[in-house]
């Protein structure tokens, strides 16, 4: 064991001697503690009250990686394409009719004098370009004041795919209006830009669709808004439902919404004070300490009724309940917060800084819990339900027929969990690591509708990017050689990887070579002669200082950029395109004319795909190391630590296979599912083990250590159990289905976790501690 482990040890250690000294419990019960409490409290809170909501998409990319670096880089030399917003307006009938033309030709103008937009691309002012004797010339692309004009424009657009699939959809049916923001535009005056573009087609009565990440990002926003104060409210209520079902006490409801609640306030409170918002992960927070706090509080109060029931005192029952619970409470918070903790080493920023803000909350619902329950506690009259005994009996008598029925059956239950853990490692075998742009959003998703519209109807929504250099022997992307190796990538893109609409230097001489040939459709390509290459160079170079020009060269350091869009069609299946690519490149393309490097914020999603399997594994092998560590501390016998991992390794086993055999993809927005399940399962051995050993100590046998251990703990394991997979299952409620799949498969976790521990962690002990 090196010096950090033993040195966590410690620290652990000398916290659980000290909650049970004298000193600790005469602090907890003075006014001293409630001074500190609500001092702490106001401070947490005049943090909480200015929380910001933000969201940012770069921020899913990890900052120390060379590819993320290298786009950025990238986005400094070339246009971020970021700032682009696409307005699809779709026509009941072709889109070759003068008067919804004339429409669109007013919407356009109307946009134009938005001053947060430069500039509106449109079918109605965009130009095509004849080059003559005279002199260039430019024609609008569609003529609409004409009938005869517009008929030959269109029949021009049939055979011209590059302005067609710019700007009108494949079945003729939709125009596409390309909106640039300027980049000085604020969060806020974002979301009113998109409001008045939204208003000004609803006005002209147009059937429309808007796409772009500056709208996913407004989008995300609003929802996780709307779903903090959904999920919120939902677990406040099943709380509420859960403690009056339980305790059926006045008292016992609001003690616990107290204590949770402050722990979600000190929460909020370190956010604001550490400098981060609320994101779409950090609205999940009150929820979940909402419902994985109560556990402590549960624990708490149901040692406490027990003690009482005993004959105790109040005060003797409140320091038996700290002496007793203490301990196994602060293991349970430990390895609840470590769960989390180990979400660092998912390189993903939104991520890292849910599982430490979540971590830290947990360990304040510890602190508040053993500070403020035993003060509330010893100044409120006695509770009515330890008075009487009828519900207890029934517990008891209940959790004794299991517990019969278990030991009648061990071979038979034991065979069964064998056979199901089994099953689901064949099951795991099968699970993917893949994801799509928008599959985080349901299908009925407004979002999602739009995006969709986008990918069918004009070629996809994934952006394509590539860098382009100049080989050593290449002066200029425009030389014959180094334009006949950008043919062939071009080629490659468009035939073998899917790529549309690409726009790149060699976009400029088949334009140029087609306005040269009086636009025919024919002539879009690169010249087969060089002599013909460099009467087109001549007007390339009268197009260096246009903007168009910059958005595709940047001269001054000598790079060139290809891009492109593509339909979503999954991470997986873009990262085995990638490597074809790669090898298409290394042996078909000359490097001493041109050289290349894909980039974008597309493949960054794709490669932090790529990691999640490792970084995943590296956390939950974190998180199992030092929760046996922890483990060890308590139980000291590395026999007792095997026994206590089993009945949560068994629960992880079987999400797996679920995942696999359900052909669920496994992704960003769940990689959290397997860590966080794994932290909060964990509680619920700790207290059975922590009790179990508490009677062995007392000198019982084996059999009826587990069996009283079995008794005692069974009522608040199921009680917690059942209210945190229930909170979990309220975020099933979300409109994104990354939160969806949290919600439902920890809360199935959890339900195995509760069997497993119930139903064969008795039978393990029996086997394989020594009595």
């Amino acid at each position: 064991m090196d010096r950090g482990a033993q040195n966590l040890l410690t620290l652990i250690s000398n916290m659980a001697k000290f909650i049970k000294t004298s000193f600790c419990m005469k602090f907890i019960l003075s006014k001293w503690s409630t001074i500190l409490l609500t001092t702490a409290t106001l401070i947490m809170l005049w943090g909480a009250s200015s929380i910001k909501f933000n969201f940012s998409f770069e921020k899913f990319f990890p900052k120390n990686n060379p590819d993320v670096q290298f786009y950025q880089e990238f986005k400094n030399n070339f246009e971020d394409d970021s700032r682009f917003l696409l307005l699809g307006i779709k026509n009941q009938q072709s889109i070759y009719d003068s008067t919804f033309l004339s429409r669109i030709d007013l919407l356009t103008k109307t946009l134009q004098k938005d001053t947060f937009l430069t500039q509106v691309y449109s079918p109605t002012n965009a130009r095509r370009v004849k080059i003559s004797p005279f002199g260039p010339q430019k024609i609008k692309l569609l003529r609409y004041s004409s009938s005869q004009k517009l008929s030959t424009d269109s029949s021009y657009l049939a055979n011209n795919n590059h302005f067609k699939n710019n700007f009108i959809s494949e079945d003729g049916n939709s125009v596409c209006l390309t909106l640039k923001v300027i980049n000085k535009a604020q969060l806020d005056e974002t979301a009113q830009l998109l409001d008045r573009i939204r208003a000004t087609c609803k006005k002209q009565n147009f059937s429309f669709h808007l796409a772009g990440k500056l709208v996913a990002e407004q989008i995300y926003i609003a929802k996780t808004r709307e779903e903090l104060t959904k999920f919120s409210l939902i677990s406040v209520f099943l709380i509420i439902l859960f403690l009056v079902l339980t305790y059926r006490s006045f008292w016992l409801l609001i003690i616990p919404l107290v204590v949770i609640g402050l722990s979600v306030v000190w929460a909020i409170g370190l956010m604001s004070y550490t400098g981060k918002g609320l994101d779409l992960l950090m609205s999940l927070m009150p929820s979940i300490m909402f419902v994985v706090g109560m556990s402590d509080v549960i624990h708490f109060l149901s040692k406490y009724i027990e003690e009482l029931r005993n004959g105790h005192q109040k005060t003797e029952a409140i320091k038996a309940t700290v002496n007793e619970i203490g301990t196994a409470t602060l293991l349970t918070s430990l390895t609840t917060a470590i769960g989390f903790f180990t979400l660092y080493f998912i390189e993903i920023a939104p991520i890292r800084e849910f599982g430490i803000y979540i971590g830290m909350g947990v360990l304040f619902a510890f602190i508040i819990t053993i500070l403020l329950l035993p003060t509330f506690l010893k100044i409120l009259p006695t509770p009515q339900i330890a008075k009487t005994q009828k519900k207890q009996h029934n517990w008891n008598n209940f959790l004794n027929k299991v517990f019969v029925l278990i030991f009648n059956n061990k071979v038979i239950v034991s065979i069964s969990f064998i056979t199901i853990t089994i099953a689901a490692v064949i099951g795991i075998q099968h699970v993917k690591i893949n994801s799509k742009l928008i599959d985080d959003l349901k299908p009925n998703d407004p979002l999602k509708i739009d995006f969709l519209f986008f990918e069918k109807q004009f070629f996809g929504t994934r952006p394509f990017e590539m860098v382009l250099y100049k080989g050593d022997e290449s002066s200029s992307f425009f030389d014959y050689k180094t334009q006949n190796e950008l043919n062939k990538i071009t080629a490659y893109l468009e035939e073998e990887y899917g790529v549309k609409n690409t726009v790149s230097p060699l976009t400029l001489t088949k334009t140029i070579n087609q306005s040269l040939h009086q636009g025919s459709y024919k002539y879009y390509k690169l010249p087969t002669e060089q002599s013909e290459l460099k009467k087109i160079n001549k007007y390339i170079k009268r197009l260096q200082k246009r903007p168009e020009y910059k958005l595709i060269l940047n001269d001054s350091l000598g790079l060139a950029r290809l891009t492109g869009k593509l339909s979503d069609l999954g991470s997986l299946y873009y990262l085995e395109k990638n490597q074809n690519l790669q090898r298409y490149i290394d042996t078909e393309i000359d490097s001493r004319y041109l050289k290349t490097r894909i980039t974008g914020s597309a493949l960054l999603i794709d490669a932090n795909n790529r990691d999640l399997a490792q970084n995943m594994m590296l956390g939950l092998s974190t998180a199992f190391v030092v929760i046996s560590l922890i483990m060890g501390l308590l139980f000291k016998s590395t026999r007792m630590i095997l026994i206590a991992l089993v009945p949560n390794i068994i629960p992880l086993c079987i999400l797996g296979g679920i995942l696999g055999y359900g052909g669920i993809d496994l992704k960003l927005s769940t990689s959290i599912i397997f860590t966080v399940a794994f932290g909060i399962a964990v509680d619920d051995t700790i207290h059975f083990m922590s009790r179990y050993k508490m009677e062995k100590a007392k000198g019982l046998s084996k059999i009826y250590a587990i069996k009283r251990s079995f008794i005692s703990t069974g009522k608040a394991l199921i009680v917690t159990s059942f209210i945190i997979s229930a909170g979990f299952m309220c975020l099933m409620l979300s409109s994104f289905m990354g939160t969806f799949y949290t919600g439902l498969f920890v809360s199935l976790t959890l339900i195995f976790a509760l069997v497993s521990d119930l139903l064969f962690l008795p039978i393990l002990l029996l086997l394989f501690d020594k009595d």
